[in-house]
């Protein structure tokens, strides 16, 4: 075992997969804590957060879905409502899926 750790290919092996374990560790640990408004459909009529919560078509026109909640005053309020219930969690999921 230890002229397996004493190379860099050893080193290198260990340090992805305690990267990996780690990963694998915080995905279980916030899949725990998933809010219910992300676990039902966007266009979920029930959902009071439904008109932010957006899918995959926000990526080809972000602009587009931007202005309309800014234009509406009720939906920004909602937007920023979101923010401070949930971006401590978002900014977890968000740092997760960037490692």
């Amino acid at each position: 075992m230890t002229d397996f750790l004493s190379n860099v290919a050893g080193q290198t092996l260990l340090s992805i997969v305690a990267r990996g374990s780690a990963i694998i560790a915080e995905l279980r640990r916030l899949s725990d804590h998933i809010p219910k408004v992300f676990l039902r459909p966007a266009n979920d009529a029930k959902s009071k957060y439904a008109p932010i919560i957006l899918d995959f078509k926000y990526l080809k026109n972000p602009d587009e879905f931007e202005d309309r909640i800014e234009k509406d005053e009720d939906t920004a309020e909602l937007d920023e409502e979101f923010r401070e219930n949930h971006l401590p969690l978002l900014e977890r999921f968000y740092s997760l899926f960037e490692s």
